[in-house]
């Protein structure tokens, strides 16, 4: 006989504008054997997602037929405080996907993972190289475990095609900020539209919070105080000289915070007010882009591609430490890890129905729909364990896998890889410190700023909320691991 126990509760995100999540937890026994669903916390798609349930049902097909479980997607606002205010011992929640894994492991939101990868993740190993395995530590515990995705970070511009196009732009010529500036100036003339919503550059390693970083060229490991650099100095004179060229986006900058607000700016892009934004480039990110934004949008790469600790693990997933399936939890991630056939199920939907594949080995929308016509647009496959299990949309390499692969390859990488700033005991001025940064970067990147006016005040107050001591726990934290890793380098050479 069959039975089947069923228990709802709804949790609201207060202030955090989240959208109400139902949970559910079945368990269903036929004979002596159970069902555990898994739950899994993931930020909430952008795109129209009405046949979600039916992409659901087949994904938990796969999961009955490979594990004997069942998957459940509960989707919040993707922000991590709106996280972790729903995580509660009430919650249902088995995986979730966190960025500052330090804090979250001193939150106690996360289970140790050796004991669990060494009997039900193995096969994670084979898809997140050892030293990126590392990153997921903390104290030596193994708490996190890395996306398989880009792993370093390299500034660009991403822009509209169609523009690209009528105005004769020859992508492989724009390979300075100079080069952006021409463009700039071309686009706006011909086409009265803004040409650029900016952003901070940060072309170094942050050392996990910005305030005290290693800039691209240093090779001593000494950390300073980026916001009196003469890079950021210039670069914010740059932006300056956009908005008084008429370059820049300005027009509701309340709203406009920094290039994570992508669906203000594909809202930008399909009302047809916008050119360009500055973004962080990795392959595969036109066609990504170009499926939230509604339109095709193509990228060049400016800065050269950085691998530091944030870009490599800024976003881990880990088992919840209120799970109630630990073992299951587990057995899940391994899976969504290492099977195809479930990536492409949610990354993409069902074929046919949401996709069709073509004779060049890609995927796109079934003939003759669109985005505002297919009921399953995802649009966040980055957040997923191994998207690149996924096919590939049109207009990307066939051979993105490979792109990913060499883009990490290539990259420059900081001295201080591997390094984890703990701020405990400067956390209060690291809260000022970064809302002072906030505050005065929002009137620097929409150009209302005068720079020579207002940049000796934000570091008089970042100095007076202190940011020197921040720097200089920092350089301490720093100096120590340097000498632990030449120990360990040491010690291994011996033995060899």
């Amino acid at each position: 006989m069959k039975r089947m126990y069923k228990i709802i509760g709804a949790v609201f995100l207060l202030g955090t504008g989240a959208v109400c999540i139902e949970h559910s937890d079945e368990i269903m026994i036929h004979g002596q054997d159970e069902i555990v669903t898994v739950h899994m916390a993931i930020g909430k798609p952008s795109g129209n997602m009405k046949d979600f349930d039916k992409v659901s049902e087949a994904v938990n097909e796969r999961t009955r037929e490979a594990l004997g479980m069942e998957l459940q997607l509960d989707f919040y606002d993707s922000d991590q405080n709106g996280l972790l205010e729903y995580l509660s011992e009430e919650s249902n929640i088995d995986l979730l996907l966190v960025s500052e894994l330090q804090e979250q492991v001193q939150k106690n939101i996360l289970l140790p993972l050796d004991e669990l990868l060494r009997e039900e993740g193995k096969d994670i190993y084979d898809v997140i190289a050892p030293e990126y395995m590392e990153l997921g530590k903390v104290d030596g515990r193994q708490y996190g475990i890395l996306l398989n995705r880009d792993m370093a970070s390299a500034y660009g511009v991403r822009m509209r095609k169609d523009l690209v196009e009528k105005n004769a732009i020859d992508l492989e010529e724009v390979q300075t900020w100079e080069d952006v500036e021409d463009v700039l100036e071309t686009v706006t003339r011909e086409e009265q539209i803004y040409g650029i919503a900016a952003d901070t550059l940060m072309p170094f390693d942050p050392l996990g919070n910005y305030l005290g970083v290693l800039m691209s060229d240093e090779k001593e490991m000494k950390v300073v105080n980026y916001y009196e650099t003469e890079e950021f100095y210039n670069w914010l004179k740059r932006i300056r000289s956009w908005k008084e060229k008429g370059y820049l986006y300005t027009k509701e900058t309340v709203r406009y915070k920094s290039m994570s607000d992508r669906p203000f700016l594909y809202e930008l892009l399909r009302e047809g007010q916008l050119f360009a934004y500055i973004v962080k480039y990795k392959p595969g990110i036109n066609a990504q882009e170009s499926k939230s934004a509604g339109r095709e949008l193509v990228s060049v790469m400016i800065e050269e591609p950085v691998m530091t600790t944030d870009s490599s693990g800024s976003s881990q997933y880990g088992i919840y430490s209120g799970s109630r399936h630990p073992e299951e939890a587990m057995k899940m991630l391994n899976f969504l890890y290492t099977d195809e056939k479930i990536t492409n199920l949610l990354c993409w939907g069902l074929e046919g129905e949401h996709y069709q594949k073509n004779g060049d080995g890609t995927i796109s929308y079934p003939d003759g729909k669109d985005e505002s016509e297919i009921g399953y647009n995802f649009n966040l496959n980055w957040m997923l364990p191994n998207p690149y299990l996924a096919y590939v949309w049109k207009g990307d390499d066939l051979n993105l896998e490979k792109e990913l692969h060499l883009f990490n390859k290539t990259a420059v990488k900081s001295p201080a890889f591997g390094f984890v700033f703990d701020d405990f005991d400067v956390r209060v001025e690291c809260e000022v410190t970064f809302g002072i940064v906030k505050m005065y970067l929002s009137g620097f990147l929409c150009g209302a700023f005068d720079v020579d006016q207002m940049l000796p005040k934000m570091i008089k107050e970042l100095k007076e909320s202190g940011i020197d001591l921040i720097i200089e726990e920092k350089q301490k934290q720093l100096d120590r691991w340097k000498e632990e890793k030449e120990e360990k380098i040491k010690q291994l050479y011996q033995y060899n």
